[in-house]
């Protein structure tokens, strides 16, 4: 199963993304070439985690809940795009930078270090 772990966006972002999506597809009416995510698939993704088993997802899941209580709800705020790769003729992924947030950081951070636990590497 093809799995990440990731954070589910405010619908005010989601807002505002969908209209910039309206936009780029405006700008491309003609190719109709590129394939959008639905808003209800936005999210931000925390870690990715590529193919794993069944059994990885109950221990995955506890690891996420205990790092959950730890926090409380944050801000994001929008800042930058680009694509991936990048500066490709043919993207394949356009993102929306987020300015620098210590909650996030921190909150990243407890995965990674959590996830080691379970055999997943560290991202670079």
């Amino acid at each position: 199963m093809r799995t990440f772990i990731a954070i589910d966006l405010d619908q005010e972002i989601k807002k505002v993304l969908s209209r910039l999506i309206e936009e780029l597809d405006e700008m491309d009416k003609e190719h109709k070439k590129i394939r959008w995510i639905k808003k209800e698939g936005m999210h931000l993704t925390l870690k990715f985690l590529g193919d794993i088993g069944n059994e990885k997802i109950s221990q995955i899941k506890k690891a996420l809940k205990n790092i959950s209580e730890k926090f409380e709800p944050f801000v994001l705020k929008l800042k930058g795009t680009g694509t991936f790769p990048p500066r490709s003729k043919n993207p394949r992924v356009i993102w929306i930078g987020i300015e620098e947030e210590e909650t996030l950081k921190a909150l990243q951070y407890q995965i990674e270090a959590e996830l080691e636990k379970l055999s997943f590497p560290r991202e670079r």
